[in-house]
């Protein structure tokens, strides 16, 4: 398993936002408690991943992932992989 890195936040464009990881983390905890889960992205044993979505099938959760993955794309490329 690679090392944990600090928590961080980016728009839509892939630009990081100015929270801080406690913030981030904080965001992401009160989601737990009372959001619902909707999708998890897991790294398996041999580093290959595997996506769970749960629930009905949704072209709204399709569009936030599309969303996701072009700005996190975006942030590796500008900021490099460890997007510090």
């Amino acid at each position: 398993m690679s090392p944990r890195r600090e928590a961080v936040a980016l728009d839509a464009k892939g630009n990081l936002l100015p929270y801080s990881p406690a913030k981030v983390e904080a965001v992401v905890a009160d989601a737990t408690q009372h959001g619902e889960l909707l999708c998890a992205v897991f790294r398996l044993p041999d580093a290959s991943l595997a996506v769970q979505v749960v629930g009905e099938p949704s072209l709204v959760l399709a569009e936030a992932l599309e969303t996701v993955a072009r700005s996190y794309r975006r942030a590796l490329q500008t900021s490099g992989p460890t997007m510090a």
